[in-house]
């Protein structure tokens, strides 16, 4: 597996389908990062409020891990750029691989031929329900903009865990929180009728 070297990054979680996601900026490269925001729990995203609300905190992708653990992370994972307008995920694909979205914009359609009913913007976790559970892919995510990705496929994450076991335990459970979350916040909305 060719790998590829990247500035490591605290990467925050598509909210679902939850209201827009909480305002973000995009990460701090090389010589431009000056350490930790203060109170972030992570050095590589400047999050305007750096003090997460609790939802900004239930969706953001291991926010405590510092930036060797994002180092021995990313040196496990593929880099892939994409174009304007390019099909990045397509529903029904079935591939067993977490992707860390570092740049860019992304629609998300039930097809081709829907309408986009989200967007989701780096920095974001995408594709975390068919890493766990080897399903199908449920949507179509096609670039509103060029970016790129950080593609953790299977074989990298049995890799990483059977070298680093304690960071491996930590994706596996920190994906978990944040799909707990998502289902907490739908079956909250559902109780209360405020969709």
């Amino acid at each position: 597996m060719k790998r590829a070297r990247a500035t490591p990054a605290s990467v925050r979680t598509s909210p679902g389908l939850s209201p827009t996601p909480p305002q973000k900026r995009f990460p701090l490269h090389g010589a431009a990062a000056s350490g930790p925001p203060q109170g972030s729990g992570s050095p590589f995203f400047d999050y305007e409020n750096a003090h997460a609300t609790g939802t900004e905190r239930a969706l953001t992708f291991l926010p405590d891990r510092d930036e060797q653990e994002w180092e021995v992370l990313l040196s496990y994972t593929e880099l892939r750029r994409f174009s304007t307008a390019e099909l990045v995920i397509k529903r029904g694909d079935r591939e067993r691989a977490l992707y860390l979205l570092t740049a860019g914009t992304l629609q998300v359609r039930t097809d081709e031929r829907s309408a986009t009913f989200k967007t989701i913007e780096a920095p974001s976790v995408v594709g975390e329900v068919a890493f766990l559970d080897g399903g199908p892919r449920s949507v179509d995510l096609v670039a509103a903009t060029a970016g790129e990705l950080r593609r953790l496929s299977m074989d990298g994450f049995e890799a990483l865990s059977a070298r680093h076991p304690e960071l491996g335990r930590a994706i596996l459970f920190d994906l978990g929180r944040i799909i707990a979350s998502r289902l907490r916040w739908i079956t909250d909305v559902a109780a209360t009728g405020n969709g």
